[in-house]
């Protein structure tokens, strides 16, 4: 028997443990059990609490209560586990490496053997249709809510200091609950915060300095974030911002032009080290620690930064793939510059989820 033949099984709940929602398809706060291969043979055992509802809404048809497994204590995992395996004769099971450890003792004593894996990687990374419809959702929801950002942005009286990163940042959640979203805090990063990638920036938004507005949110019901980066300014851009911007959309304009089946992810990561090299950037490629210093993209899924990675590593590109393209360019003395949209990868192409302008950063 191989490892591809072995069931996997979890003990987790469905909220943090995205695994478990994508088997399962069934969303709990509490742990549950599944053991299953994904396909043929699969089992979720619930508590008597959520039995019913698991039946309703789980893709899985098998549905058992842990307390028929339990010897007088259903918290018991341990000893539910081990007879439910031994009731359907296993002794081999693939678990991931947050398998809890004390269920994994109990399990190793009493004759069961654990394969460590990294599971559903390469699943996840290619998306189905319906995953890719529900991302297209919450990227249409994003794009309000950097409409909203910008809408509220070029209506301000910065030049007053009258409008905060917070402020925009509250319109952002403010939309994206409205449209059946949630998020973790936006980034809303003003001059030289802008230079440190992920500072979500704080304080007065200023004139004619760049303002990076990154917005991921995922959907409450569906799970499946969406990701994109504008950078905008209300005033008059340094020329030193405007050749970073130029320099910027091109190579994010040269990467998506790359994007296709069969194209190796670390050859559009190079394409885009070689135009900002050309320009004069440093690059992580050269041990830069300012211009851009980070990778070029990321699978976007029930986990905002998951593979596939457009980075220096190779990876060929699969129909399905849903991943951002976002070089940046990052001067401490500056600011910071990045654009972000998310593609679906098609045989012949990709399909360009973000509808929204980048050809200018001025307001």
């Amino acid at each position: 028997m191989t490892a591809d033949d072995d069931l996997m099984l979890f003990f987790a709940d469905s909220i943090r443990n995205e695994n478990m929602y994508y088997l399962t398809r069934f969303l709990a706060e509490d742990p549950f059990i599944y053991l299953g291969d994904g396909e043929r043979k699969e089992i979720l055992l619930t508590s008597s609490l959520e039995i019913n509802r698991a039946r309703e809404e789980s893709r899985v048809s098998d549905i058992r209560l842990i307390s028929d497994y339990a010897d007088s204590d259903p918290r018991d995992i341990a000893t539910v586990l081990i007879k439910l395996l031994r009731d359907e004769g296993i002794k081999r099971v693939q678990v991931e490496k947050g398998f809890p450890v004390y269920i994994a003792d109990r399990l190793r004593a009493e004759g069961v053997e654990l394969l460590v894996r990294d599971l559903l990687v390469e699943q996840r990374a290619v998306k189905r249709e319906d995953e890719i419809s529900m991302i297209r959702t919450v990227q249409q929801a994003t794009s309000s809510a950097m409409q909203r950002a910008i809408d509220l942005i070029r209506s301000s009286r910065m030049r007053e200091g009258a409008l905060t990163s917070e402020d925009v940042k509250m319109r952002i959640l403010h939309t994206l609950i409205d449209l059946g979203c949630e998020s973790g805090e936006p980034i809303v990063a003003c001059g030289k915060d802008a230079a440190n990638p992920h500072s979500t920036g704080s304080g007065k938004l200023l004139p004619d300095e760049p303002i990076v507005i990154d917005i991921f949110p995922r959907g409450m019901r569906s799970r499946y974030f969406a990701d994109m980066t504008r950078t905008v300014i209300l005033g008059e851009p340094s020329e030193e911002v405007l050749d970073m911007y130029d320099a910027v959309l091109d190579a994010q304009k040269r990467a998506i032009s790359m994007v296709k089946a069969g194209v190796d992810a670390a050859d559009i990561h190079n394409a885009v080290n070689d135009i900002f090299e050309a320009r004069g950037y440093g690059t992580l490629r050269k041990r830069s620690e300012s211009g851009f210093i980070h990778i070029t993209g990321h699978g976007v899924g029930l986990s905002l930064h998951e593979p596939p990675f457009i980075g220096d590593k190779k990876y060929i590109l699969k129909p399905g793939n849903v991943i951002t393209i976002e070089p940046g360019l990052y001067i401490p003395s500056v600011g910071g510059v990045r654009i972000e949209d998310l593609l679906v990868v098609k045989k012949t192409g990709f399909e360009n989820l973000t509808r929204f302008p980048k050809e200018s950063i001025r307001l």
